[in-house]
Order: structure tokens, then C-alpha cells, then sequence
């Protein structure tokens, strides 16, 4: 029997692109609990072009429930099993706390920490009867996947190297200004208002501390607490001009809730995290930037490194050019390359040839972030079928402890 999908009051694109292609697994019918407004517009509309396009249309049939309390009318309708939440986050984790104590399983859009106080949220998920997950989408990027399974290969790496400063790196660069399915984003005003969306370094850093640990063997043996440790967090704005905010927003003039964050009418956005952070020995530091515009073209960046003490690996790519994952030995190539050769006949698909300095490692095929969402999608339905698994439930509530730690 499939399941019955419930959007609740969808205000990012993010709520759209799980239903970017169809699932076995979810009925045909998805019924959207929203608000009139922008949000539930643009959220239609979005859906409306995956139905419409003429290579694999989607066939979803939208029940639009409209409501200023969106959550309770949900939860008096209940017509499906599982609620989808991406938009505003403020209160997010309240939210999701509420529906799974009714039983309702959530995938929701991080982050799910706006201020520390959040965090007393965290507890109910713990025994909650229902599934709770974030759209931890980095984990169907083939290179980062495959990034991840060669960090937790001492054969290859030979394990972190602790003498060398941070033994996993982890970088983005974003960008306000983007198209999404081929169209310009419109982002909601309040996406520039901290305190509902949530600053720099509890957002973007979610997928690279969610890295970090699955690094650490997360999955392999629940994380306990205390195991993973904060040392250092900085944060930093990225100035928006009026101009730049309603190209982006459509706006004229800021809204009066950001006047407090103008200075010189400009909107100081503080979009910029940066964590370093310790798990079972792994030394970790996470950054996350976000400019204004993509000056070259080359769209939202990625960059990662794991310095081992027989061989580094780096992952950097970009959203149009593709990524390029090396190994790089720095003592005994020769041992290095034959485990790497080991390691990939449990990866069908993999290649593997020189590059300068190392040795490239590319999958079958390279996926790309908009079927990611699908891919989480598919990944959180197929999971229902059992008790959520206890590394599931620990690592999410390691992850948002920390990160309730760094906003504090």
C-alpha cells in the first residue's frame, strides 16, 4: 500500500523537489496544507512544470488545503502518513515535534535549529513512535559518497593524520541569485531574516557536519554523548544592496522586521558559518559562504579534504562543471594504489586513472542536486517499513546539539 503524501506549508523550492520524479512508493495523490501566499504559488507551480514537461512528467494530484493554522489542520485531516516540511524555520523543530508525537513520520529541510532554546525540541524525537528525518541530500552526491567511503578506508588513507591541523575539510561556496528548474528563484523576504531562517552557521553546515560524522563511523556504531566536541565557531555577513534584494525577492524596499539589520540601506545578511568541531579523533572544520551573484558561471562550489598520513584525498566541483574526486599518496604509492584497486572491486562503476599528483576516481555517473531530493525521498519511504535505525535518531541528535551549541 503506498503512502500518502502531506506538504505543510511548503516556502521553500526545497518542499517541491522531492516530487521531482515519481515514487513506487507514494500514492499519486499529495495534499498541501498552506497559507494563501507566495509560498503556496510558487510551490505549485513548481510541481506543475514536473507534470507538465514532456520527458518523464510527473502525475501528482495536488489537494490544496488552506488554512492560517496549517499544522493543526493538518493534524484534525490527517489524510496521509508522512509530512513534508521545507520554508519557514523558525519554530521548525516545535513543528516536527508535534507531528511525530502523533504518529505522523516527517522528512523535513534543515535546518531544524534557529536558536538554542530550540534544542529542548530534540528530546521528544528520540522515542517518538514515528520517523524523523532531515533532507540530508549530500548523501546522494556520488562524490561525496564516494569521498566518505574512501575517508573510512585506513587501507587507502592510512587513517587520519591528527599532527596535520584539521583532518577532514569541508567547504561551500552559494549564491543568493540562482536558477532552480531552469527558472530564476524568487526567495521569500523573510529567507533574509535570521531569526526565521536561520543564520549561516546552523544552515549549509548541516549537510557538511552530517559528512563529517557519517566520516566518523556514525553509522556504524550509534554516536554517544559527548563524542563529538565543539571548539570553534565564527560567523561573518554578506552585504546585500537593495537592488541585489528585489531582483532576488521582488520586493522594492526592505520589509520593516530587517530594518534593524541595514546599515548604510544596506541589509547585512549573516549568511557566513564557520565550525571546527571534533568526533572519535576525526578533527573537522566546516565552512559555509553564500555570495550575492555567480560571477563566472560556474554555480554553487564544493570542496573537501581528508589529510591521512599515507595518502590525502580531495573532492571540488561546482554545479556546471562537474566534481573531481583525487587521491593523492605522499608515502608509498605503490601500497596506496593497490588497496585503492581493492577498494573499488566493491564499487562497479568506479574508474580510476592518473591525474597530476594523484590518482582520479569518478563514478558511473556524476548525479546532480535537484535529483537528490528525490533520491532522500525515496531513501526516507523505503525505511518505513522498520523501527528507524538507532544511528539514525543519535546522529540527528548529535548533529542539531552542535549546532544549537554554535548559534548559542
Amino acid at each position: 500500500m503506498p503512502y500518502t503524501l502531506m506538504v505543510l506549508d511548503p516556502g521553500h523550492f526545497h518542499a517541491a523537489l522531492p516530487l521531482r520524479t515519481r515514487h513506487p512508493l507514494l500514492a499519486e495523490d499529495v495534499h498541501v496544507f498552506a497559507p494563501d501566499g507566495p509560498g503556496l504559488e510558487r510551490f505549485l507551480a513548481m510541481v506543475g512544470r514536473f507534470n507538465a514537461r514532456a520527458e518523464a512528467p510527473t502525475a501528482w494530484r495536488l489537494h490544496v488545503h488552506r488554512s492560517d493554522d496549517p499544522l493543526q489542520a493538518l493534524l484534525a485531516a490527517r489524510p496521509g502518513e508522512v509530512a513534508v516540511l521545507a520554508g519557514r524555520n523558525q519554530g521548525k523543530l516545535a513543528r516536527i515535534s508535534a507531528l511525530v508525537r502523533a504518529g505522523i513520520h516527517v522528512l523535513a529541510d534543515k535546518p531544524w535549529v534557529v536558536e538554542p532554546a530550540d534544542a529542548g525540541h530534540l528530546a521528544a524525537l528520540a522515542a517518538a513512535p514515528a520517523h524523523a528525518a532531515d533532507l540530508m541530500t549530500e548523501r546522494y552526491e556520488s562524490g561525496a559518497s564516494l569521498f566518505a567511503d574512501l575517508a573510512r578506508t585506513p587501507a587507502v588513507t592510512g587513517g587520519a593524520d591528527a599532527s596535520r591541523g584539521a583532518t577532514l575539510i569541508k567547504q561551500t561556496v552559494h549564491h543568493l541569485a540562482k536558477l532552480v528548474d531552469g527558472v530564476p528563484l524568487i526567495r521569500p523576504p523573510w529567507y533574509f531574516d535570521t531569526r526565521v531562517q536561520g543564520e549561516g552557521v546552523v544552515d549549509v553546515t548541516t549537510h557538511l557536519i552530517d559528512q563529517a560524522l557519517l566520516i566518523a563511523g556514525a553509522a556504524v556504531r550509534p554516536l554517544a554523548a559527548g563524542e563529538v566536541v565543539l571548539d570553534s565557531v565564527r560567523r561573518w555577513d554578506t552585504a546585500v544592496p537593495l537592488a541585489d534584494f528585489t531582483a532576488i525577492t521582488g520586493l522594492a524596499d526592505f520589509p520593516a522586521e530587517l530594518t534593524d539589520r541595514l546599515a548604510g540601506g544596506v541589509l547585512q545578511l549573516t549568511a557566513n558559518g564557520e565550525l571546527g568541531f571534533r568526533c572519535r579523533g576525526l578533527v573537522c572544520q566546516v565552512r559555509a559562504e553564500w555570495r550575492l551573484r555567480d560571477a563566472d558561471g560556474a554555480g554553487d562550489r564544493h570542496r573537501s579534504r581528508f589529510q591521512g598520513t599515507l595518502a590525502d584525498l580531495e573532492l571540488d566541483g561546482s554545479a556546471s562543471t562537474g566534481s573531481r574526486l583525487l587521491v593523492r599518496p605522499h608515502r608509498e604509492a605503490a601500497v596506496v594504489r593497490a588497496a585503492l584497486a581493492d577498494w573499488a572491486l566493491g564499487h562497479p562503476g568506479v574508474t580510476m586513472s592518473d591525474a597530476a599528483g594523484g590518482i582520479a576516481v569518478a563514478p558511473a555517473r556524476w548525479s546532480s542536486h535537484d535529483e537528490h531530493f528525490a533520491l532522500a525521498l525515496a531513501g526516507f519511504l523505503a525505511g518505513l517499513s522498520a523501527a528507524q535505525p538507532a544511528w539514525q535518531r543519535a546522529a540527528l541528535q548529535a548533529r542539531y546539539r552542535l549546532l544549537a551549541e554554535a548559534v548559542a
